[in-house]
C-alpha cells in the first residue's frame, strides 16, 4: 500500500464507526419517566379526566389533552397527556402521536415558558438570520421558538415526533393554557386524594 492509501485509510477509518454509532443512536427507544413508573409493579391502575379537546390545528391536526392518575404497586403518580390527532375529533390508533408528560415536568414547562415568553421580544430585536430557544424534557417533549429575520414562530414537539409550528397567537395562548390549567387540575386532584 501506498503511503497517500495508508494515510487515507487511517482518516477514514474512525468515520466508519462514528456513521455506524450515528445510525444505531436514531433507533434507540429511551424509555420515558411514564414507561418507568408503569413496569414498576405488576398492578397497573390508570384513570384518565374527560379529555379536553381544544380547538388547535397544527399542520392539519388538533390537540387533545386529560390528565391521567396511575396507580401502581410502587405508588400513585400524575401525567398530562397530549395528543395530536388527523382527522377531526375522531380516535384512530395510527392517527395520534402522544405526549404523557410527568407532573414535575410539567412545572418545569410552565417555568420554562414564562421565561421564553421573556425572552422572546429580546431575541426577535436581536435580528439573527436563525435563532432557536427551546426547552426539552428528558421524555423528548419540546416546546420553544424560532426567529428567522424577525419572524417568531413557536414550536411544540410531542415525544419525538415532528415539529408543529404555531404562527397563529391566539394558539400559542391557548397552548400555555393546556399546561397552566393541568397543573392545577392535578394540584387539585392530588389534594382531594390526600
Amino acid at each position: 500500500m501506498t503511503m497517500k492509501k495508508m494515510i487515507l485509510v487511517t482518516l477514514l477509518f474512525p468515520l466508519l464507526f462514528s456513521t455506524e454509532a450515528l445510525a444505531q443512536s436514531d433507533s434507540v427507544h429511551i424509555t420515558t419517566k411514564y414507561e418507568q413508573f408503569i413496569n414498576n409493579g405488576y398492578f397497573t391502575k390508570l384513570i384518565d379526566t374527560k379529555p379536553t379537546i381544544t380547538e388547535l390545528k397544527f399542520g392539519g391536526k388538533y390537540i387533545r389533552s386529560f390528565i391521567r392518575k396511575v396507580i401502581t404497586d410502587s405508588g400513585i403518580k400524575y401525567y398530562l397527556v397530549l395528543t395530536k390527532k388527523m382527522n377531526g375529533f375522531e380516535y384512530h390508533p395510527r392517527d395520534i402521536e402522544v405526549a404523557i408528560i410527568d407532573y414535575s415536568d410539567l412545572k418545569d414547562i410552565n417555568k420554562a415558558v414564562k421565561r421564553l415568553v421573556d425572552e422572546e421580544p429580546k431575541d426577535r430585536n436581536l435580528q439573527p438570520y436563525y435563532l432557536e430557544n427551546i426547552f426539552k424534557t428528558i421524555d423528548g417533549f419540546i416546546i420553544g421558538y424560532t426567529v428567522k429575520k424577525k419572524k417568531v414562530s413557536w414550536l411544540i414537539r410531542l415525544n419525538y415526533s415532528n415539529y408543529s409550528y404555531i404562527d397563529n397567537i391566539e394558539y400559542k395562548e391557548k397552548l400555555f393554557d393546556i399546561f397552566t390549567k393541568a397543573q392545577r387540575d392535578i394540584e387539585e386532584i392530588m389534594a382531594k386524594d390526600n
